[in-house]
This record gives C-alpha cells, sequence and structure tokens, in this order.
C-alpha cells in the first residue's frame, strides 16, 4: 500500500511540476530517509517490471480454483513469466496474485 501511494504521489507531481520535480522530489524526501523505490513497490508490480526487463513479456495471471463457501473462498492464483511458475492462496483473488507475484520473484531471482 505505502508503494501504491508513493506511485501515486511521486505521478502527480510528475504531471503537474514535470520530470525534474518529480526526481528531486524522490531524492529530497524518499531516498534522503533510505527507502528504495523498489523496496516499496508490490510483488505484482515489482514482477511487472522484470518480466519486461529481462524477458520482453508481461506475467500471464489466472485464478486456477476457488474453494469454500461464497462469504469465505478460498483463491489459488498461478503466474507465469516463460518457464517460470508460481501460485498464491489467499481468500481475495487480489491477495492470492500478489502471494503468487512474491513467490515467482523469489525463483527469478535465484536465477
Amino acid at each position: 500500500m505505502l508503494g501504491n501511494t508513493i506511485e501515486t504521489l511521486v505521478g502527480a507531481i510528475f504531471l503537474d511540476n514535470g520530470e525534474i520535480s518529480a526526481e528531486n522530489f524522490v531524492k529530497k524526501h524518499i531516498l534522503r530517509y533510505g527507502l528504495r523505490l523498489k523496496g516499496v513497490l508490490d510483488p505484482k508490480t515489482a514482477l511487472q517490471e522484470i518480466a519486461t526487463k529481462r524477458f520482453g513479456i508481461f506475467p500471464r495471471y489466472t485464478i486456477v480454483s476457488e474453494k469454500g463457501p461464497p462469504h469465505r473462498k478460498t483463491f489459488r492464483a498461478k503466474v507465469m513469466v516463460r518457464d517460470f511458475v508460481a501460485y498464491g492462496i489467499a481468500s481475495s483473488k487480489r491477495e492470492a496474485q500478489k502471494r503468487a507475484a512474491k513467490n515467482l520473484l523469489k525463483k527469478i531471482k535465484e536465477v
């Protein structure tokens, strides 16, 4: 969530005041305190950046199963980038995808 907030704020500064102002804001208010933008990105965003830079493709997400009653469902998500595959399980589709992305990031970083 922090990553989304920072991304939105920097994007607004960029649109209103330009690239130099956005860069100065990041240097003065973000990097100064030891935060690294890559560290605050949510796993899906981080995976998309790595997948497009390293492989030139976007991750593919699918929900492979839904279990449980309507008020307490559990979702299993699958994410693929080339031959890399990972899964995530959670009570929402979005969170299951985030967990799958986090698991795939670990696999890709090991290579």
